[in-house]
Parts: C-alpha cells; structure tokens; sequence
C-alpha cells in the first residue's frame, strides 16, 4: 500500500491499493474559504485567472444528510472533460478528498450510481442508508493559477477555484437561500495528499475577508444540519450529549479505518469503550433498557479491534527502545544487539499485523456490527426524555470513585502487585475519567482531567511493559526458531528493561490516584 500523509497529518496508508475500483482515484488535498462582506481578491496573490463557466454538480447523502452532519460531502460532476465523483473528508486544516473519474467503458446509464467501492467507504456514515441525490447547484467558476513564484516551491501545481453559486434544485428554505445567495467560496487545491496551502497564501485570504469554511461545497454552506440546542443542563442531557458525542466519533473513526488511517483504531476503541462506560454507569439512573446486550457488543467490538491496536503500540515501543539501546547502555555491541533485536521484533510484529488487519476488516463489513450501531443511535435518541436524574447521575459517580478506591487499595497493598490487579485498577480509574467527562455540564465545565494524568500515565505505561514482556517471551519461545547468541541476549535484555519499567511505575499509582480522587469528589460531592 501507498503511504501518505493526510490534511490533518495523520499518516495514512492509502485504500487504493487495497479497495477494488480505487485505482481510477486521485487524492488531493483542499481548503475552502468563504467570501465575507468586503471580500476582495489579495493583492498579494497575483494569477493567471480562467474565463468563469458554468458548473453543475449533484450533492449525495442519505435522506436525513448523515454524511454532512459529519462534515462529508459527495458530489457528481459533469463537463466538458467527462465526468467524476469527489468525496471530500473532514481534517485538521482543510478536507482530503477522493476523486474518481469514470471509466471510459461504463455503461453511460451507471453514470449517476454512486460506485460500489465509495459506498463501502461511507458504510460507517451510512449504516447502508441509501445514498440518493439530495441537491443540484449550478455555479460560476473560474480558476487561479499562482504566477511564478521562485521561493514558493510548495505552490507547485496548487490551484485556487472561485465559485459563485447561480441556482439550486430542489428549491431551499427561505434561510436556506439567504445564505446560498451569500455563497461566493474559494478552495486551494493541490493535488497531494501530503499537502498543506501554503501560509502565504492562507494568510493572504484570511485578511482579505474571506473566512475558513468546514465543508467544500455550496450544500454544507446553505443547509444547517447541526443538532438542534435542546439547553437540557439535567443529568440525562449531560449523559444523552455525551453518548451523542461519541457516538459521531465512532462514526469518523470508522471512515479513518477503512482508509487505514494510522490512530484509527485507538479512536474507535476509545469511542467505543466511553459509550459503553457511559451505559454501564448510567444506563440504570436513567432508566435505560436493553444495555446488557450493548454493552457485551462493544466490549467484544473493542476485544477484536484491540489486536490492530496492541501489534501498533507495541511494535512501535519495542523498536523505540531497541533503537534508543536504553536497554544495553554503555555495550560495546550495542548496534549488534540492536540489528539483531529489530529483526526479530519486525518478524514478531508483521506475522501479528496481517492477522489483526484482517480481523478489523472482516469486523468492519460484519452486518452485527452495523446493527449495533443503529441499535446505540435508537437508544441514544430515545433516551433524550425522561426525568432529569440530576441526582442519580451525580450520584453514580460518587459510587464509581468509591469503587476505584476499592481497586487501587488492593493493587497496591503490596510493593510487587499482581498484573492483574492492576489492570481491573487501571479499567476503573479509565471509566471513571470518562464519567467525568460526561458529567462535566454539571460541574461548571470542570471534569478533572488533569488530575487524572499522572495516575493513567502509570497505569498506561504499567500495563504497556507488561504487555511487551509477553510479547518478548513470545518471541524467544517461537516453535521453530533458534534464536543466535546476540538475538537471544538482545531479547532478554530488553525482557528485563520492561520488567523494570514495570516495577519503576508502582510505586506512583498511589499517590497518583489520592490526588485523583480529591478532584473526583470535589466535583460531585
């Protein structure tokens, strides 16, 4: 696969290789300002400007625009060069996009289909709603291209696309076209997914009065498909916002692992495991039906992708420590040791990777799994009525800390704690963070974040050795292997550098949670 870098700069493993019918695909990388009261076009930027032409393009999403309450928009193009799809992705600066162009044997009558290999993409956006045609648009466009600019090299092949919207069909509300006739967009283009505009050119229509936009075509500028403010301060909007929240974060952490996003994994399992401690600890003060299955569901969601997760932590520690050599100072043959461990790490961790990469795709396309996430849509939405259970919620809190207490008292009654206990101390502790979290509208904004750090650092970095001391014995005990004399000592050396990094962390979860636990109760007591 083709490794890139994604507007947000995450790195990312493209799909092309991967997904059938994405070969036709380019990415690319844009950011789209809007046009505010005054707007002129920067001096600064001198271009070679095109002729404005009409262009037209259809907006798809499914009935109740999913893809844009996310912040992705696909559109079908036509004109004089042929036609295309182009599915635009939220990131940090701008938005990735994908564009496929038609391939010049397709039956004319599929023009207008969206192709299998995008709708497999928005799977995790859709929940296989269908992706019907939502609006057309009609702009002016016309096209920038940058003079010459000998110490701009990155603006290389960047284009800057002006539209003015003319029309729109089917017709919008009143609000709806107020703010259509206000669209005049701009968007640099450059065709790398590695990209980022060049801050000349950022700066240079940011204070020409044109405005950062979230999404790239006219549809996102004219439609408001944020959720509506219910201003519900109860512990049961708290909870309800919360599980919203996550829910959204699920939704783009899917997209990001069909697209082998690197981090994708580690978000979705976040996603997963806060909605489902959020049940778990409110689903009774809210009077929730049917969490049991749920949460079973997300904690067997979270057990198959943690493999993906667990080869990506690991490999990436191992080999730091192993390059570091922190594992055989002052040696002599330290780079030996080093060759030697790297080799043995990169097979341990290649074999485990192709497993685990399999096992999230097959989970990803699983029809479970999209039944389990409407099923958390229809629960999450029923749940917004009812009593407030202000009191209940806070006082599930107050339970939960009690019972981290309980956890950490027993992990550390003694100087050498069993591994196991430690991790139910560190599972406690994640999901009182995360209860915290949820719970911050009722305690002034404040969930006590900070305070919690320095107590999941040491518990983090506990479980972490522990795990990579498996991993390491594992790989000195694989049938069929020999290990040689450097290999076998570089193992065992860094066996013991993680048994120690173990035993370094002990001794700080205490204190760590003693000032946890202050915060916890100062908040909901």
């Amino acid at each position: 696969m083709r490794d890139t870098i994604a507007a947000n700069g995450t790195h990312v493993r493209s799909p092309l290789g991967r997904m059938d019918g994405m070969s036709a695909g380019s990415w690319a990388t844009g950011q789209a300002w809007d046009a505010g009261p005054g707007a002129v076009w920067p001096t600064e930027l001198a271009s070679t400007r095109t002729a404005s032409a009409p262009q037209s393009f259809r907006c798809y999403d499914t009935t109740d625009r999913r893809g844009l309450a996310h912040g992705i928009t696909l559109s079908r193009h036509d004109d004089a060069n042929g036609g295309r799809w182009t599915l635009a992705l939220p990131g940090g600066d701008g938005t990735t996009r994908l564009t496929v162009e038609d391939d010049p044997g397709a039956d004319p009558a599929d023009a207008y289909v969206v192709p299998n290999h995008v709708v497999e993409l928005l799977r995790g956006i859709t929940l296989d709603a269908p992706l019907v045609p939502v609006a057309r648009f009609t702009t002016m466009r016309s096209r920038h291209r940058l003079d010459d600019d000998p110490d701009d090299a990155a603006a290389g092949g960047l284009e800057i696309i002006v539209d003015t919207v003319a029309s729109a069909h089917p017709p919008l509300s009143v609000a709806e076209a107020r703010r259509l006739r206000r669209c005049i967009a701009v968007e640099v283009v450059i065709p790398a997914p590695d990209a980022r505009v060049p801050a000349r050119i950022a700066h240079a229509l940011d204070h020409a009065g044109f405005v950062r936009a979230a999404l790239p075509h006219a549809l996102g500028r004219a439609v408001d498909t944020s959720l509506p403010d219910a201003e519900d301060d109860s512990g049961r909007g708290a909870v309800v916002a919360y599980l919203r929240e996550q829910l959204a974060a699920m939704a783009i952490a899917d997209l990001s692992l069909r697209i082998d996003s690197t981090g994708s994994v580690h978000a979705m399992r976040v996603a997963a495991r806060r909605i489902r401690s959020a049940l778990q600890t409110f689903g009774s003060a809210l009077d929730l039906t049917e969490v049991p299955p749920l949460i079973d569901e997300l904690r067997e969601l979270g057990r198959r992708l943690s493999h993906a997760r667990d080869v990506e932590v690991q490999w990436a520690r191992l080999s730091a420590v192993a390059n570091s050599g922190a594992a055989w100072p002052d040696d002599p043959r330290a780079d030996a040791h080093r060759t030697a461990a790297l080799a043995c790490i990169d097979e341990h961790f290649s074999a485990l990777a192709d497993a685990a990469a399999g096992l999230t795709r097959s989970t990803l396309d699983d029809d479970g799994y999209l039944d389990l996430r409407r099923r958390l849509d229809a629960l999450t939405a029923a749940a917004t009525t009812g009593p407030r259970r202000t009191g209940k919620v806070r006082s599930s809190v107050v339970q939960l800390t009690d019972k981290v207490d309980r956890h950490v008292g027993r992990a550390t009654k003694h100087p050498d704690p069993h591994p196991e206990r430690v991790h139910r101390a560190r599972k406690s502790a994640k999901k009182l963070r995360y209860a915290l979290e949820a719970t911050t509208p009722l305690a002034g904004g404040r969930s006590g974040r900070g305070r919690f750090r320095d107590l999941q650092d040491d518990l983090g970095e506990y479980q972490d050795a522990v795990v990579a001391a498996e991993h390491l014995a594992a790989m000195s005990e694989q049938p069929g292997h020999t290990h040689s004399c450097p290999t076998g000592f570089a193992l065992g050396a860094l066996y013991a550098h993680q048994i120690a990094r173990r035993d370094a962390v002990t001794a700080g979860i205490a204190p760590a949670w003693r000032t946890a636990r202050r915060a916890a109760r100062r908040l909901h007591t």
